[in-house]
């Protein structure tokens, strides 16, 4: 039989590795044999909590307490459980009580300091977790409270501190890692975010919390499928209140998946539906051109008695979808006089934008002048506005709104940094390059990383291996296989000109593009990234197996372009699976690309620059010695003059070039901002 310590020690064991229900089970058994045990007591309550039995577990500490006040642990958790149930003030006054008893009591400052955020006192907040961290210096909790509170004074670097102080402590603290990812998130840093969002959702994988508060910054990253992923996982662990699910919502219709995102929304009750939910998922709706999905959010509003003013939006944006823009102007007008001033801004960002697509650009600036500067007003709103005035030819009226923005006192260091990226631009265009150049070293990113993490990554050791692997391995044949489609590879950095190469392939009748949408899975099953070792694989069988499920349901096309961005240390692996495929080589000049990369506001320029010459290099150790029809195509030459430019790609791939192909390189080097070849003598970006 077990003695009484063998059993408190098991009993601990059950609760530190999560397993709840058998503690209290064992628990239960032991207070049969000590009824009246304070410490099986105690474990039993904090079983009850780990359970979801908050109720049991805060009468069963309160019992305890009651009648052994001296217990500081215990007091503090019931006053843990009563804070967290919302009872202030039953909370504060066992809290205080053991400071009293022990005024080094680390963990009550820091609920003490929590519930004064709570109650909107954010200075005792970070007084009272200030003295947390005296009593102990590395409380994990207050470190994280701490981290959070300073991104609200935005204060990035002092949040840093505190946020890694924490992971340094306790590397394995979920909510360590989800403070390491706020701070991330807010200095524009989605790549390093990422990885802390990845060890939070595996240490808590089971904690709809954590996952629900990853599934928000993933949404703010602009990654929703991450989003809706982690949504739907705090939903299926019973979180599925309806802030969760209409932040479900918005992630599912960001990306296209409205059907499942109008789902959602049906089951919310009509008292919890939240009109902000219908407004923002009926601008998503129109942004896709989802006429069914405005139909049914105009429908939803009605019968559920939102306000009238929110059905004749969404009668607006249903009539624009349409097409019927004459009728889109006259509803969004009436709403011009609401005394809702968020919904007055949608409204007059709606009304440039219709007017703009009616060919009324006049209206921009009469509707939009009026709201600009005002301190309500969003960022993202602040930077509509000015894209607005910019495509509507207005571009002193853009360059005004983004520096009224850039005046606010408390605005985040991602909010100023994305905001002078913007100003950036705006100036260039209007040839004051001075002012754009002074500006380019206040701005740290716009685009925080560029699509593969391989990008800002100069692996050496890789590339090494791979040179190394190709060396050592037979060399392919160098004819494509017999029946198999002539395969297209497109290199290439940003503002390479691979987008415009790209762009001007897919107009031609004789090629087929593969989507973009289902890279992720084609490069599954290509095997990339490279593994050095499968270099050596010369099994045609499998090689075999590896083209068709590549190129599943686009067999027997004779031309197959592939959108997806290759890099150097790819070429060696498909080399082997598509011997004879083309591979185009877009050429760019090093200063043009350091220009394009500070005028966009890409983040760590030199070492982007320091991965793309390394490129070069493994291109010209082994790039000739493939069994691949490498053609290289000159940006320069691209911008000036796309028929010369592509006319040996045409050659190669034995098709003609036409006029569209012309077309298609300017609609994407517009919309790519490239600039004229010789735009980068107006900065001379040092080398």
């Amino acid at each position: 039989m077990e003695s009484y310590s063998e059993f408190l020690r098991e009993i601990r064991e059950q609760l530190a590795s999560g397993k709840a229900e058998a503690a209290a089970q064992l628990c239960q058994q032991s207070l049969g044999r000590w009824p009246e045990d304070e410490e099986l007591s105690y474990l039993l309550a904090l079983a009850e909590e780990k359970s979801g039995q908050d109720d049991a577990a805060r009468k069963r500490l309160d019992q305890i307490v009651a009648a052994n006040p001296e217990r500081t642990d215990i007091r503090f958790d019931l006053g843990r459980l009563l804070a967290a149930d919302g009872r202030i003030d039953q909370a504060r006054k066992h809290l205080e009580a053991c400071i009293k008893q022990d005024p080094g009591h680390a963990p009550a400052w820091t609920v003490l300091a929590r519930m004064h955020r709570f109650e909107g006192d954010r200075d005792k907040a970070i007084s009272g977790l200030k003295t947390a961290l005296r009593a102990d210096a590395n409380h994990v909790p207050a470190l994280v409270s701490l981290a959070e509170l300073m991104l609200e004074i935005n204060d990035a670097e002092a949040a840093n501190d505190y946020a890694s102080r924490a992971i340094q402590t306790e590397p394995e603290d979920a909510m360590a890692q989800l403070a390491l990812a706020r701070v991330f998130v807010a200095k524009g840093l989605h790549g390093f975010a990422d990885r802390c969002l990845a060890n939070a959702t595996r240490l808590a994988h089971e904690n709809a919390h954590v996952l629900n508060t990853a599934g928000h910054l993933y949404q703010r990253m602009g990654k929703h499928a991450a989003a809706a992923e982690s949504f739907a996982a705090a939903r299926q662990l019973g979180l599925a209140d309806s802030s969760n699910a209409s932040a479900f919502a918005i992630s599912l219709a960001s990306m296209g998946r409205m059907r499942e995102a109008r789902q959602v929304i049906r089951l919310i009750s009509a008292e919890a539906l939240d009109p902000e939910l219908i407004r923002d998922v009926s601008e998503l709706a129109l942004h896709s051109g989802d006429v069914d999905a405005l139909e049914e959010l105009s429908e939803l509003s009605a019968q559920t008695g939102l306000p009238d003013e929110l059905q004749l939006w969404t009668q607006a944006l249903l009539a624009h979808a349409k097409g019927d823009l004459t009728q889109s102007l006259e509803l969004s007008r009436q709403l011009l006089g609401s005394s809702d001033p968020e919904l007055v801004t949608r409204v007059r960002i709606e009304v440039a934008r219709t007017s703009l697509q009616a060919d009324q650009s006049a209206e921009v600036a009469a509707v939009l002048e009026p709201i600009v500067g005002e301190k309500r007003l969003s960022p993202a709103a602040h930077w509509e506005i000015a894209n607005l005035f910019r495509l509507a030819g207005r571009p002193e009226l853009a360059i005004d709104t983004l520096r009224s923005l850039l005046d606010r006192p408390r605005l985040g260091h991602e909010q100023a940094t994305l905001t002078r990226a913007r100003l950036v631009d705006l100036l260039d265009q209007t040839r004051a390059y001075g002012q754009a150049a002074e500006l380019l070293d206040q701005t740290g990113w716009q685009r925080p990383y560029l699509g593969e993490t391989a990008y800002l990554e100069v692996d050496e050791a890789a590339g090494q291996r791979i040179v190394a692997g190709f060396n050592a391995m037979d060399r392919p044949a160098s004819d494509q296989p017999d029946g198999a489609a002539q395969m297209v590879f497109v290199g290439g950095w940003p503002c390479t000109g691979r987008d415009l190469i790209v762009s001007a392939l897919a107009t031609s009748e004789s090629i087929t593009a593969l989507p973009h949408s289902d890279w992720a899975r084609r490069k599954e099953r290509l095997g990339l990234p490279v593994d050095p070792g499968a270099l050596a694989d010369r099994d045609p069988f499998e090689l075999h197996a590896k083209r068709r499920a590549y190129l599943r349901g686009y067999s027997g096309r004779s031309i197959v372009l592939e959108p997806a961005a290759v890099q150097a240390l790819d070429l060696a692996l498909l080399a082997r699976l598509f011997p004879g495929a083309v591979f185009v080589h877009p050429v760019a000049d090093s200063r043009y690309l350091k220009m394009q990369w500070r005028l966009l506001g890409y983040r760590q320029v030199p070492t982007m620059f320091r991965a793309w010459q390394r490129e070069l290099e493994l291109m010209a150790e082994f790039g000739e010695a493939l069994p691949l029809r490498i053609v290289e195509c000159r940006l320069e030459a691209l911008l000036e003059d796309p028929r010369a430019a592509l006319a040996p790609l045409c050659a190669e791939l034995g098709i003609q070039f036409h006029d569209s192909m012309t077309t298609a390189v300017q609609a994407a080097s517009e919309q790519g901002r490239y600039r004229a070849p010789d735009h980068w003598k107006h900065y001379q970006p040092e080398d």
